[in-house]
């Protein structure tokens, strides 16, 4: 909150937002006063809402801009079939990273699913997620904007 009043135009990004949603979050804002009917309209499913609804209520309360920050599975989708033009912003490069940090990335994935996934479903699993880690950081880095790709 504090950092809210001392700011002049901040930014509240939350990857519980698909970047699809951008356009209405945009609309709804300055109008709406319902968290919860945001949040019906605009979430991605399988948060754990009651921690994230404080943070929109904050949004609504203030007027001030929020950013739906996450790559949705339509777009990882394409990332895992298409590579990562299907969605990315060429500023990073992505087609130059190296098969050691895919390989780290795809081993982190395998593990963070307790080795269930079998070889067919791990295919191009590791660009989506770097897809969507890269997506969420650029507007940490203030490099992205709502319409990048």
């Amino acid at each position: 909150m504090q950092i809210i009043e001392q700011r002049q135009q901040p930014v509240v990004v939350m990857k519980q937002f698909d970047r699809e949603n951008q356009t209405f979050l945009d609309l709804a804002l300055p109008r709406f006063q319902d968290v919860d009917c945001v949040v019906s309209k605009a979430a991605t499913p399988g948060w754990e809402w009651r921690f994230y609804k404080p943070f929109v209520q904050l949004v609504l309360n203030k007027k001030v801009a929020q950013v739906a920050a996450k790559l949705s599975y339509i777009d990882v989708r394409n990332v895992m079939t298409d590579g990562f033009s299907a969605v990315m912003i060429e500023t990073y490069k992505l087609k130059q990273i190296s098969l050691q940090l895919l390989s780290a990335q795809n081993k982190a994935i395998k593990e963070g699913h307790c080795n269930m996934l079998s070889a067919k479903a791990l295919v191009h699993m590791d660009q989506g997620q770097i897809a969507r880690d890269v997506w969420m950081a650029s507007f940490v880095n203030g490099v992205s904007n709502k319409t990048a790709c």
